[in-house]
């Protein structure tokens, strides 16, 4: 989980670096793009491991299944 969330704040860092440039142009729409898609997987993944493994097994909760389905969707 800590390096997930040292990837979210590195993409967190492109985000605000590519909306600093005035330059737009295709390349820069595909990085955001791709940026912004590479956070997404960040965020979903790093729940996914928190709802799925960490609270039951360390944690000792109950498995919500619903939620569990809804994260393995997005």
């Amino acid at each position: 989980m800590v390096i997930s969330f040292c990837a979210f704040i590195a993409n967190s860092f492109i985000i605000f670096a590519l909306r600093a440039t005035r330059n737009r142009n295709a390349t820069t729409i595909l990085i955001t793009s791709l940026t912004l898609s590479d956070i997404w997987t960040i965020s979903v993944l790093t729940a996914s491991l928190v709802v799925n493994s960490y609270l039951p097994i360390v944690k000792g909760t109950k498995q919500n299944l619903c939620l569990s389905l809804i994260l393995e969707v997005a």
